[in-house]
């Protein structure tokens, strides 16, 4: 389960978030934070962080079964979820400890 900020899906709320977010909010944290900076490096960070539909690509891409995500606050926040595979560790089965005399 990932939740993340994300992008607002309505255009018009999209546009009005992302003023927000690149200009309104640095200048905020600049009057009143004590480290003006981090609200500058979460506004980037959101800004580069992929949408919803490109991350849960990138997750079934990894091989994530059953890929979904929910909008909340018109896509501000998004929250996926994916489940692994049964067989997803199959390969790393052959790297199992071994306990001391070589018996498992």
């Amino acid at each position: 389960m990932v939740c993340e900020f994300s992008r607002p899906t309505w255009t018009p709320f999209r546009r009005v978030y992302l003023d927000y977010l690149m200009r309104a909010l640095p200048r905020i944290a600049r009057a009143v934070g004590s480290n003006p900076d981090s609200y500058v490096y979460l506004a980037e960070s959101i800004q580069e962080w992929p949408g919803q539909r490109e991350l849960a690509t990138r997750l079934q891409g990894e091989g994530w079964a059953d890929v979904a995500w929910r909008d909340l606050t018109g896509g501000v926040v998004a929250l996926h979820r994916a489940t692994r595979p049964a067989d997803a560790f199959a390969p790393l089965a052959r790297y199992r400890c071994q306990a001391v005399g070589g018996q498992a």
